[in-house]
């Protein structure tokens, strides 16, 4: 097979493709073996009639056809690598000639794919970039906040005999009706005043209430089969319990972590929460570095894909002013894949399959979702090569990170190593130190 690569214009190619019929000829031979084992011919077994018996019954050309839809893909992706190509979007496939129909058995396939490519960006020496980020703190009331998440945790409620308030812990019954008939009936839910997400309305329906209590309130529904309509809810109040926190002691330390006192406990909370700021510092810069590369490169985009992408994203009667927002987001969003992906492929960036594993489990988690059944979708949908495409960007961006001039507001240089560069094994140590006090605590708490 050869094929040589016309550039239409710096976003789109032309290849154009031969395939000798002796290379051609063995997916010529599969489809005649795929058609013996599904007819029956007089006189021979199922799956043993010869080539030409089977182009009597069936006709060369169709043979032919069915050959060049399967073989075309291979061929062009063959094409793809061999000419250095990164395609963005769907080819477009003319194909000119194909073998002999008729007549003695011979001819080259021939074919002609346009396809948009991703353009050429110069990307910069990082080594000579420079950024600045916030500076980091630590100091005793961020210690205090994680050690009273910790503390609520192992929390225990306690009835109290007085009217309901913000952050109490509530036991409630809840009727909804929409124009007088009942629509939703809820029983004992436990609800967090001051938490949300029930009913709108329903922490300042219960702020001064006190057990036993009813009340009714009006709500418009956001969801659902009712939803943008008015609704009255009946909000009936059973219980009225409060937090209580234990105390932050030796023996809670003893507890919830590995530490015999407190100020142990205290000292790595301190780290965890440093660690914590640091890591969010990286996050800033990685955020920075992105922005940067794509104000500063200047590289076309590929039109065809950008409109695509860009109906996609826009509704039908849309303003002008909102088609004139949507371009502008497509068009940096693709600009920025463009660059990272680049990146990748220059400082070829590989993905394990661990990673892919762990991508696919952080996203079923902030979806909600079984892993399972995503990964599952993902393959039926021929998502995985998207997946790992997203793993590879954001390797490559902390990659470039890692050469990258940090300093912070105030001047002092920011050592990254830990998010941008450091061994897998000992990211994994630094990760188990982090999680002790809480996986300790979730024995304890299980126990």
């Amino acid at each position: 097979m050869k094929s040589t690569v016309e550039n239409l214009n710096p976003t789109k190619v032309k290849l154009a493709i031969e395939v000798p019929y002796e290379e051609f000829k063995p997916e010529m031979d599969k489809v005649f073996k795929e058609y013996a084992g599904q007819i029956n011919i007089p006189g021979f077994r199922r799956g043993h009639a010869p080539a030409r018996v089977i182009e009597s019954y069936i006709g060369r050309g169709a043979v032919i056809e069915d050959a060049v839809n399967h073989a075309l893909p291979e061929y062009y992706g063959q094409a793809i690598e061999e000419n250095k190509l990164a395609p963005m979007g769907k080819p477009e496939v003319d194909v000119t000639d194909t073998p002999n129909v008729e007549g003695p058995a011979g001819g080259d396939l021939k074919f002609t794919v346009e396809v948009e490519v991703r353009p050429e960006v110069k990307l910069p020496d990082f080594s000579k970039l420079e950024l600045e980020v916030e500076a980091v703190d630590v100091d005793a009331k961020d210690v205090e906040e994680e050690l009273n998440n910790l503390r609520r945790r192992f929390a225990t409620l306690k009835s109290v005999e007085r009217a309901a308030k913000k952050d109490d812990f509530v036991t409630i019954d809840l009727v909804t009706k929409v124009d007088g008939e009942e629509i939703d009936n809820l029983a004992q839910v436990s609800y967090h005043i001051g938490a949300g997400g029930l009913v709108e309305g329903l922490d300042d329906a219960l702020k001064g209430m006190k057990a036993g209590a009813s009340k009714d309130f009006e709500t418009q529904l956001k969801s659902g089969p009712h939803g943008g309509e008015t609704a009255t809810v009946t909000v009936t109040l059973d219980q009225v319990k409060v937090q209580e926190l234990p105390e932050a002691d030796d023996e809670f330390a003893m507890m919830v972590s590995d530490h015999d006192t407190i100020g142990e406990l205290k000292q790595e909370l301190e780290e965890n929460a440093a660690r914590q700021k640091r890591s969010e510092q990286a996050i800033d810069a990685r955020d920075k570095l992105v922005e940067k590369l794509r104000d500063e490169l200047d590289f076309p985009l590929p039109e065809g894909l950008l409109e695509e992408s860009i109906a996609a994203q826009t509704a039908e009667d849309a303003s002008d002013e909102d088609k004139a927002r949507v371009r502008e987001l497509v068009e940096k969003d693709l600009k920025v894949q463009i660059i990272l992906d680049t990146v990748a492929e220059q400082r070829q960036i590989n993905v394990t399959q661990q990673e892919l594993l762990e991508f696919v489990l952080q996203t079923a988690q902030a979806y909600g979702m079984d892993p399972s059944m995503l990964l599952q979708s993902a393959e039926q949908n021929n998502r995985i090569p998207a997946f790992i495409q997203e793993i590879a960007r954001n390797k490559a961006i902390a990659n470039a990170l890692g050469e990258v001039k940090v300093k912070d507001s105030q001047g002092k240089a920011v050592d990254l190593s830990d998010f941008v560069g450091a061994d897998d094994e000992d990211d994994d140590e630094e990760a188990e130190v982090e999680k002790k006090p809480a996986k300790k605590a979730a024995k304890k708490k299980a126990e």
